[in-house]
């Protein structure tokens, strides 16, 4: 909670500082053009399309948390937006990650904005990378309030179920058998004499506690079944939860 509050109020620090510069003449066309873009529709489905066709897989991208340091490497001509390389470092073991603007709706938004106020010491120099990373901010800003509103109009139809304690008995659990079909890792487990089947679904991997999936982990590596390539791919999915 302590984590969100902080993104939403350099949110909140930053939408002032991009409203400000709707007086300064330096910046006004600029923010008239970004203004502009929102409210075309073509142009938001273009982006949208960019996105899609050229970001990786989400789990592969590693959160930098706090990018301290970033190099522009080099840039890539696209049918309709310019897209441009970088080497980020952060975190708190100073890692290093590469990524580019397709990459955007998949990182942490703290990150767009360390990146943003990185490139803004060269505003001249990166204008395009700017008005890219504005843009999705801008719109971030604006689906969280639709958020917000949506919340806000289901907790009063329905309760949210939460968690309140990990599993008890999963220490008892066998190997699990990964099945990458269906995004799910199936276990054996004892129960008196008989033998039980449990499942982990991957999209509930949220719902675990950080202890319960190092386990799962665990038990998933010591299983010798499971292709070396399903192995990575649920790791990677999972690691990258426990990162992010």
């Amino acid at each position: 909670m302590e984590k969100r509050d902080k993104e939403l109020n350099d949110l909140q620090d930053l939408w002032k500082k991009l409203e400000a510069e709707e007086v300064d003449a330096k910046n006004a066309k600029l923010m008239k053009i970004e203004k502009s873009l929102i409210s075309d529709g073509s142009v938001n489905q273009k982006l949208f399309s960019f996105y899609l066709k050229y970001a990786k897989a989400q789990y592969k991208y590693q959160s930098l948390k706090k990018i301290s340091v970033v190099n522009v490497k080099s840039s890539v001509q696209t049918e309709d937006f310019l897209n441009i390389q970088f080497k980020g470092f952060g975190g708190a073991n100073h890692i290093m990650d590469e990524f580019t603007l397709e990459d955007l709706p998949f990182m942490n938004p703290y990150d767009w904005i360390s990146l943003l106020n990185l490139v803004m010491k060269d505003e001249k120099k990166y204008a395009p990378i700017v008005a890219h990373l504005k843009r999705i901010i801008i719109f971030y800003i604006l689906d969280i309030a639709n958020l917000d509103v949506e919340i806000a109009s289901v907790l009063k139809k329905r309760p949210i179920l939460k968690p309140k304690e990990q599993p008890k008995d999963i220490q008892k659990m066998g190997v699990g058998i990964i099945q990458k079909e269906h995004c799910i890792i199936v276990y054996n487990r004892k129960q008196g004499e008989a033998i039980q089947k449990s499942i982990f679904f991957l999209q509930d991997k949220h719902l675990y506690f950080t202890a319960a999936l190092k386990t799962i982990l665990s038990m998933d590596q010591a299983c010798k079944v499971n292709p070396s390539s399903d192995l990575k791919c649920f790791s990677d999915m999972i690691r990258w939860h426990l990162y992010v």
